[in-house]
Order: C-alpha cells, then sequence, then structure tokens
C-alpha cells in the first residue's frame, strides 16, 4: 500500500469514529409541566309559576299528574280573580332574555281583543305594584315545531337596572297577580268560556341580541348550521 493510500484510509477511519461517537450523544431537551383545559358550558334554566287562591279556581292536571293550568268557574261581572303568573331564573342559570308568551283562544265573546284588553291592564297594575317594567307587548306568531300560533310576546326589559347583560339567575318576574273581570260585561258574555295560555321562553343572553328572543319563538333564528334554533326544556 502506498502511502497515499495509507492516508486515505486513516482518514477514512477517523470519519467514521466520529460519526459513531456524534450518534450516541443526546439532543439537549426540556419540557413544561402538563396543563389540562377544562371547558364547562353553562346553562338556561327557569320555570313558570302559574298560582291562585281564589275560591273561583281549580288547579287541573295532565294524564302525568302534573299541573297544567288553572279552571275558573261562576265568574261574574267585577270578579277580581287571583291569578298569578311570573316566572323564576333558577340557581346557577346563565343570564338570559326571558319573555312569557300569552295566547287566547276558545272565545267569541267576549273577544279575543278584549280578553287582551283584561291581561295587558292586569301587566300595569303588576308594574305599578313592583315598580319593573315590561317591554311593550309584541305580536308574536309561536312556531311550536309544527303550528304557527298567533300571540303576544312579554319580554323582561334588558335596560332594568344591572340587567343590561340579560336577566340573572334567581330572579322573579311577575307578569300579573289578578284578572278583573269589567263590570261592562253583560248576558253577551253569560255562559262564555275562553283560554289564556301562558308560557315563558328564555334565550341565553351572552352572544345575543335581546331581538332574538322573538325570533327564536318564531323559529326564524338560525345557528351556524343553519339549523333553525328551537326551545327545548331543561331539567324538569
Amino acid at each position: 500500500m502506498t502511502k497515499k493510500n495509507i492516508l486515505t484510509a486513516a482518514v477514512s477511519l477517523s470519519l467514521v469514529a466520529c460519526l459513531s461517537i456524534g450518534a450516541t450523544l443526546a439532543y439537549f431537551t426540556d419540557k413544561s409541566d402538563t396543563m389540562t383545559n377544562v371547558f364547562t358550558t353553562g346553562k338556561v334554566d327557569m320555570t313558570l309559576i302559574d298560582e291562585t287562591e281564589d275560591p273561583k279556581g281549580q288547579y287541573t292536571f295532565d294524564e302525568n299528574g302534573v299541573q297544567n293550568g288553572i279552571l275558573y268557574t261562576g265568574v261574574v261581572p267585577g270578579d277580581d280573580l287571583d291569578k298569578r303568573v311570573s316566572v323564576l331564573t333558577r340557581d346557577g342559570s346563565s343570564n338570559a332574555h326571558v319573555g312569557i308568551v300569552v295566547t287566547v283562544g276558545n272565545t267569541t265573546d267576549p273577544s279575543e281583543q278584549e280578553v287582551y284588553k283584561l291581561i295587558d291592564e292586569a301587566v300595569a297594575r303588576q308594574e305599578k305594584v313592583d315598580g319593573d317594567k315590561w317591554l311593550d307587548v309584541q305580536d308574536v306568531n309561536v312556531y311550536d315545531g309544527e303550528n304557527i300560533v298567533p300571540g303576544k310576546l312579554y319580554a323582561y326589559n334588558p335596560e332594568y337596572p344591572g340587567w343590561e347583560q340579560g336577566v340573572p339567575a334567581n330572579t322573579l318576574m311577575r307578569l300579573f297577580s289578578d284578572i278583573k273581570i269589567p263590570t261592562a260585561w253583560d248576558n253577551d258574555e253569560a255562559e262564555a268560556v275562553f283560554d289564556i295560555k301562558v308560557q315563558a321562553y328564555a334565550l341565553q343572553a351572552e352572544n345575543t341580541a335581546p331581538s332574538l328572543l322573538k325570533s327564536a319563538i318564531e323559529g326564524t333564528l338560525k345557528d351556524d348550521n343553519g339549523d333553525r334554533v328551537e326551545f327545548q326544556q331543561y331539567g324538569d
């Protein structure tokens, strides 16, 4: 082997030796502590209260024994009937836009307009007592998943002091406490039957405007997927 070949072989062996040593070295490393990010969703939770202590009123119940209304019998002109309708946002509920929809049915005499007038007057009396302010009545077409039912929406005022971000939990909001039967009713209203139905609705206040409550009730509010936002009962 010539000197030149010996020198080349020595260099090659040297390179292999260096590579072998380099392959056994670790990288400089470090890692942080693990941080677990937990996301807990809120809820909107409220209940409708419909009660009476009037001797002419009797609670009615569905086939499961759940109260579903009050039946008033023997009503005469001049009666001031005890009927307390309110909505309560429950403990732990997120702030919400809250409203009560009133629908009137099964009536000819008195007319629907006359019955709605009784309700408006009852709401005005309650506002005067509580100092609360319900928004102006809004005509609403309630979408129940199948049908459209006309009614009136009484939405709680988002401008009430401290409630700019919606109604907080543990808040009781009274709609009315009595229904006064006009003394002007006469034989035209004899043996009359009419229904006043009330249903409460709540929509999360965060990321929504108060006006969207009506849109959701009417079934025109859509989510990001283009699906209709429908009300579902939370809890019992």
